[in-house]
């Protein structure tokens, strides 16, 4: 898993510290919430995660936040499956 500053708070550095983002990709998404790849696909489709792309990379990386988020919400049934 990768950490990188948030680019939003590094603009207004004088005012707050940037805040730390933990950056995942696909597939640690996919083991954090137990599920198929074509469910993070419908995750990012329903808007419940945001895909982030970087420059010079091909990866899609997803903040952990809103994995957390989702983890919380109970979106994601016991069979890998998006509720809903």
């Amino acid at each position: 898993m990768n950490t990188v500053l948030h680019s939003d708070n590094e603009k207004n550095s004088s005012q707050h510290p940037a805040v730390p983002i933990e950056w995942v990709d696909t597939f640690d998404v996919m083991r954090l919430l137990r599920c198929s790849r074509p469910t993070v696909r419908a995750l990012r489709r329903r808007g419940l995660l945001t895909a982030h792309c970087f420059p010079g990379g091909n990866r899609v990386y997803y903040d952990r936040r809103e994995i957390d988020r989702v983890l919380c919400s109970n979106v994601v049934m016991e069979n890998g499956k998006v509720d809903g």
